[in-house]
């Protein structure tokens, strides 16, 4: 999969999610955001998988 292709699955499933919240930012921005802290190299998570 692409990154294009993974930002604009991102911004249809976001999209869905709020869809009808008015926010502060883009979904694009949005998407952005969360795909740079998913692919980061310090990503926000627990570094064990959930099982």
């Amino acid at each position: 999969m692409t990154l294009e292709l993974l930002q604009q699955r991102v911004i249809q499933h976001l999209s869905c999610i709020y869809g009808e919240v008015e926010l502060s930012t883009t979904l694009e921005q949005l998407a952005d955001r969360l795909i740079d802290t998913m692919l980061g190299d310090d990503p926000v998570r627990d570094p064990t998988p959930h099982k």
